[in-house]
């Protein structure tokens, strides 16, 4: 049963009971506010003056505007990278009262902004009611167009070599960073390759479930073929596993050698600039600020990582209004505790200094 307020706020706008809620809870139960909010975005001409003289209310009808899809938030640059890929299917869709361009800028605000979706609608000056089905209808039409690798042993061996040409570390086949209750499989240039579900940001089960993906054992040297290294994964957030690769730690009053420390200096290195753009993509996707269905969420998800993976290969779309956002201080990783047991970490640590030592 709807509470006398809001029956009111119905009266008076001949509004349904969801939408007055909305504008009423928007505006922590402010009549007035609600109002004129309601009048100034839904662009109604109804007003029920009886029923405003009963709530004892002088209202004036606040001066209709037209929509503003421009202003210094708008990310113009990936508006303008990313409308030809979806504009003819925006069009033909055509069951929106927005052009193609206009649904794009409010995906984009909504996907990117702090706000709610509510102060969104308010700020473009759009009806609320058009901002969730227009992040639907855009995240579908970019889930129909953009897709992921498939992840196959071939597929990850060619991510290790890009690794190794890019970094000098062998054997890896990419990062697992969590977000937003999903892990993340990033090649070296930070682009999601692959996405695993998790209901926690722990990434070991991740890496357990595409361990039968990883390609097969090769040696490093050509002089020793028979001395076969295994591919693993890099992470920030995984304890010790024996599919991942993790620095050397001196331990209590132990010093790393040379060859040790190398191996640290391009681990750390790595993880630190991985690690950054996992946050830079929580910076720029605030998705706990937003309130998605439950049976879309991770379709407008999967359609935000398509997005961040075109504005990896289009370093002008990043907005500089989310460059802004302070990216947490860098933390201890997991680490090698005291006397290193992993042999094949050793090898890599002797065969990168050796590189090192050549050069």
């Amino acid at each position: 049963m709807a509470s006398p307020l809001v029956a009111r706020f119905c009266r008076i706008t001949r509004a349904e009971g969801p939408l007055a809620q909305g504008y009423l809870n928007a505006n922590y139960g402010d009549l007035n506010g609600a109002l004129s909010d309601f009048y100034l975005m839904e662009r109604s001409t109804f007003i029920n003056v009886d029923e405003l003289k009963k709530a004892g209310l002088n209202y004036k009808m606040p001066i209709t505007t037209t929509p503003s899809f421009d202003g210094p938030l708008v990310n113009s640059k990936l508006v303008e990278v990313l409308l030809p890929y979806v504009e003819h299917h925006l069009r033909k869709s055509a069951s929106s009262s927005l052009s193609p361009r206009e649904q794009l800028v409010v995906y984009i605000a909504a996907m990117s902004e702090k706000g709610n979706l509510f102060e969104l609608a308010k700020r473009f000056r759009i009806s609320y009611r058009l901002v969730m089905p227009t992040v639907l209808e855009v995240s579908s039409v970019i889930n129909s167009i953009f897709s992921l690798p498939q992840l196959t042993k071939e597929k990850l061996r060619e991510v290790a070599k890009e690794f190794e040409k890019r970094t000098g570390f062998p054997r890896i086949v990419g990062y697992l960073g969590a977000w937003s209750g999903m892990v993340l499989i990033c090649d070296v240039d930070g682009k999601v390759i692959a996405v695993e579900d998790s209901s926690s940001y722990w990434v070991v089960r991740s890496i357990e479930n595409l361990a039968h993906l990883l390609p097969d054992p090769e040696p490093l040297r050509p002089s020793a073929p028979k001395d076969k290294i295994a591919f693993r994964f890099l992470s920030a957030g995984c304890t010790r596993h024996n599919l991942t690769f993790i620095p050397y730690s001196p331990g209590y009053k132990c010093k790393l050698s040379s060859k040790e420390n190398h191996f640290n200096t391009i681990v750390n290195g790595i993880l630190h600039e991985q690690e950054d753009r996992i946050h830079l993509l929580n910076a720029m996707f605030p998705t706990h600020t937003k309130h998605i269905q439950r049976s879309h969420y991770k379709d407008v998800l999967l359609s935000y990582i398509h997005v961040y993976n075109l504005m990896r290969g289009n370093p002008k779309c990043f907005h500089p209004y989310v460059d802004r956002y302070n990216i947490p201080a860098r933390r201890w990783y997991s680490s090698y505790y005291a006397t290193p047991k992993d042999p094949e970490a050793d090898k890599i640590a002797e065969y990168l200094y050796e590189k090192k030592s050549r050069t």
